[in-house]
């Protein structure tokens, strides 16, 4: 079996590995605590991603009515362009216009989540790969999956977020926090699987079973 590339900060579980920081990680992303300001600054994505949300684009860009300042409702060539060429040949960047990814709803809610939401679209498979498995890292090392936080994950530019900050959160909203394999269940399956996720559960359970929601734990 081969090793982990970050062994000491790693634990293996079955045929796969997590960082151990996960496995007593209790954290929910809802936007109504911060009116989604992780999404402020846009997000990164690679050129099959930008097709698939362009090729709806039209669709998606009708949840934004309320933000006349995006280009959407202007005529000309450009009025549907919603990313920026990135740093490299293949990478984009979604457009942030007052402060707001231009995709991102007046009240901190994404277009293209909502817009999955509402045609029973996966949005797990549909979105953005950082926007969906955010704080995690999904990737195969040798031919085995390991789950990790993001790297930038402890970069102070993300101390507004409070999801990740749960210091900053109330004490009564702090102590509810579900575990992370909780709230983030549909997309740990969408990347790892069931059979692979039914695993992690029953670990997590069986070790770190208190920091666990009374819901999952019955």
């Amino acid at each position: 079996m081969s090793q982990s590339p970050t062994k000491p900060d790693m634990v293996q579980i079955s045929d796969f590995w997590i960082q151990k920081e996960i496995l007593t990680m209790r954290w929910d992303c809802d936007y109504h605590w911060c009116n989604g300001v992780c999404c402020d600054v846009g997000c990164w994505f690679v050129e099959p991603e930008r097709d698939r949300v362009a090729a709806c684009i039209k669709e998606i860009a009708e949840y934004l009515r309320d933000r006349p300042e995006l280009p959407f409702w202007k005529e000309g060539p450009d009025q549907w362009e919603f990313c920026d060429l990135g740093w490299d040949e293949g990478y984009y960047h979604s457009k942030a216009i007052n402060n707001l990814c231009i995709l991102q709803m007046p009240d901190g809610r994404c277009a293209v989540h909502t817009y999955c939401i509402d045609r029973k679209i996966p949005w797990e498979e549909f979105k953005f790969t950082i926007c969906v498995t955010w704080p995690l890292k999904f990737r195969v090392f040798n031919g085995e999956w390991h789950v990790t936080l993001h790297p930038e994950f402890n970069d102070p530019g993300w101390d507004p977020c409070i999801c990740i900050r749960p210091d900053t959160l109330p004490p009564e909203i702090r102590d509810k926090l579900p575990h992370v394999i909780e709230s983030m269940k549909t997309t740990i399956v969408s990347r790892i699987g069931e059979k692979r996720y039914e695993v992690l559960h029953a670990y997590v359970k069986k070790n770190f079973g208190k920091y666990f929601t009374k819901t999952m734990n019955s």
